[in-house]
């Protein structure tokens, strides 16, 4: 849902009430921090650099070649601008997307949202995931973890504070940068310990009605919540404020016991959230395609540009999930395993 968010916001919604966009990414991270978590808590995970190599091609074995393909496409729609247009200054620029490797760069404009340029979001969360086998064992530790989930919050708070106020030692991109992206990963991950601690002191209670429905009412009142705050204060907090919130909201929705949450498990929802990195993924070509159509044949009624950008969009979507994603994610398998036979090769017998 919340990367649906992201498209509506990409395409129109007004961002002098809620910006969306921003706060769905603020929450993504958490909640893939919460998940890699929850899944890896019973779970040991090496903290060496081949297991790190190992989880993030794990992670990136569908994600890349979506990723090449959606890039190729921006530059053969895009073709005057930047076929036509090239120069050799954008090859690094080129490279760097390519690679995954834009958010690093302090040029939002013309290094990270360049190209197909929502794709920044995938190279900051690529690092959170390279990252996780040396930080996943903190949460092994319910105090140390409630430790580093405050101290995490507060540094987090303290950068982005330093940066509006111009300390030059921490003027990094906040909405962009990998670091703070991954500390809004760790937070959401060290509030595992204590979710699931919560969640054994509450299993013998969970089916009772009225605690479903004290639950129910718990949930409605953390989403009327967020969104008062979101509209009330939007672009004038600092965004530490709306990560500390997304981990409180996080931490409750995920314990399932209301009715709004088990709203999000229907299967309806559930086959839609399939789709949603590639939905993501290929808005920035539904988006150009549409604009072309659109000016081609004069549309000029607004259902019908929207028609014409959600079928674009959900079909190729769908198409690729379905025909394609397999495929050249086996052949990610091969060429990583290619790669490891030859950057890391077993220790050999004695």
């Amino acid at each position: 849902m919340a990367m649906l968010m992201i498209v509506w916001w990409h395409f129109g919604a007004p961002t002098n009430m809620i910006d969306w966009g921003a706060r769905m990414c603020e929450f993504l991270f958490v909640s893939s921090g919460f998940l890699v978590g929850y899944n890896y808590y019973y779970r040991s995970m090496e903290s060496t650099w081949t297991q790190s190599c190992d989880y993030t091609h794990k992670k990136a074995r569908t994600i890349f070649p979506l990723h090449i393909i959606t890039t190729i496409l921006i530059l053969l729609i895009c073709f005057d601008q930047y076929i036509l247009g090239f120069k050799l200054s954008d090859i690094p620029i080129l490279l760097s997307n390519l690679f995954l490797l834009q958010a690093w760069s302090p040029d939002v404009t013309n290094v990270c949202c360049s190209y197909n340029g929502h794709t920044w979001f995938l190279s900051a969360l690529l690092f959170c995931y390279f990252v996780t086998p040396f930080i996943i064992k903190a949460i092994k530790n319910k105090k140390f973890a409630i430790f580093m989930f405050f101290a995490v919050a507060i540094l987090r708070f303290g950068i982005e504070f330093a940066t509006r106020s111009g300390v030059e030692i921490f003027s990094i991109r906040v909405h962009t940068s990998p670091i703070i992206r991954l500390m809004e990963y760790f937070m959401g991950m060290l509030m595992v310990p204590l979710f699931m601690a919560f969640k054994d002191k509450t299993k013998e209670i969970k089916n009772k009605v009225y605690f479903k429905l004290i639950w129910t009412i718990v949930e409605a009142a953390l989403i009327t919540l967020l969104i008062l705050l979101m509209y009330w204060f939007n672009k004038t907090w600092l965004r530490a404020y709306y990560v500390y919130i997304f981990c409180i909201f996080v931490f409750f929705i995920a314990q399932d016991y209301g009715y709004f949450s088990k709203f999000c498990s229907f299967k309806c929802i559930s086959y839609i959230c399939q789709f949603q990195l590639e939905v993501y993924m290929f808005q920035n070509i539904a988006g150009k395609v549409t604009t072309k159509l659109v000016a081609w044949f004069s549309i000029s009624y607004v259902w019908l540009w929207v028609l014409i950008f959600l079928t674009l969009l959900f079909g190729l979507a769908i198409l690729y999930r379905l025909f394609i994603e397999e495929k050249l994610a086996k052949v990610m398998d091969k060429l990583y395993a290619k790669a490891k036979s030859i950057f890391m090769p077993p220790p050999q017998k004695s």
